[in-house]
């Protein structure tokens, strides 16, 4: 009975344990951010980088640092007397500002191209068309889905345009995803002129000229409700684009098929 005893009170003490790893703070307990703004500003070049050593640290546990990668947040993490502790949590920043997405404006009723600038300015008042979770480039089924939050940021490196044959031009962070005809999505650092890319429409667009270029103002940057990659493919200046999510939790899946042909 003792032994019993024993080895039900050592569980209950792992249990309770386990249960103070698997703590999510960044869901759990908004307060112990202290107040601060999640407005402060990092390069989104920076943002993995300091997620990773959050974990690698032990500042944050696995649950939490899935959290920060989901919503595009990088912690703060302060030496208290030889122990590593969590502070806070912060935006990261990937659209130049005057971007247009195709979004659904609630006030109006009227879906129309509106800038990322204006979307991330009042969020609440828009949804934004993006791929249905079903999907495919000969089936090129759409919806508008809730934004969950938008971020901003500076960006210490030059942003890319991307110019098509169609005239439009979209600029973007060298990390951020863009479609292929072929169904893959690739980092906008890896695309070549002459690449085929899909239009909003559904439709192959060659991308003629790629530039190079600083910008003083921050970058932004939403992320839709879904579960999906195809969820979280939305409209930009008349191409098909990720969202937060394809900058962060579904990087691991750029350079591999994101949408069938058929």
């Amino acid at each position: 009975m003792k032994i019993f005893a024993k080895i039900k009170l050592t569980s209950i003490a792992f249990l309770v344990s386990y249960q103070a790893i698997a703590e999510n703070r960044i869901l759990e307990k908004p307060e112990l951010n202290e107040g601060r703004s999640m407005k402060q500003e990092m390069p989104a070049e920076d943002c993995s980088r300091e997620q990773k050593n959050a974990l690698d640290s032990g500042c944050i546990n696995e649950a939490e640092y899935n959290s920060l990668v989901k919503l595009n947040y990088f912690p703060s993490c302060v030496k208290i007397r030889s122990k590593i502790r969590l502070t806070g949590w912060f935006t990261c920043g990937c659209f130049d500002p005057k971007m247009r997405i195709f979004s659904f404006n609630k006030s109006s009723g009227k879906s129309n191209w509106s800038t990322i600038n204006d979307i991330a300015s009042n969020e609440g008042n828009y949804r934004l068309w993006s791929l249905s979770d079903d999907a495919t480039l000969s089936d090129f089924k759409i919806e508008t889905r809730d934004i969950l939050r938008s971020t901003h940021g500076p960006e210490k490196k030059p942003l890319i345009y991307l110019q098509t044959a169609d005239s439009n031009r979209l600029g973007v962070t060298t990390e951020h995803a863009v479609l292929l005809w072929s169904g893959e999505m690739v980092a906008a650092k890896n695309l070549k002129e002459g690449q085929i890319l899909v239009s909003s429409d559904g439709k192959p667009v060659t991308l003629e000229r790629i530039e190079h270029r600083m910008i003083a103002e921050d970058v932004l940057n939403v992320l839709t409700a879904g579960d999906s990659g195809l969820s979280h493919m939305v409209f930009a200046e008349g191409l098909v684009v990720g969202d937060l999510a394809w900058q962060n939790s579904l990087q691991s899946e750029l350079n591999a098929v994101a949408i069938r042909n058929l």
